[in-house]
């Protein structure tokens, strides 16, 4: 659903200054999310990155 409702915005998107590829990296992130979620297979991690 929510990634249909972004394509159905996607000219709005666009008049708000954003580009090709953040509107596909958003694409790319909504259909994971959406199978993600049918699948029951969701997680929320956090990783920290210190140069040694």
């Amino acid at each position: 659903r929510w990634h249909e409702r972004f394509i159905a915005a996607d000219e709005q998107v666009r008049q708000l200054g954003y580009d090709e590829r953040f509107i596909r990296m958003w694409r790319f992130y909504l259909a994971y999310c959406e199978a993600g979620f049918a699948e029951g297979a969701t997680d929320v991690v956090q990783f920290s990155f210190v140069r040694a």
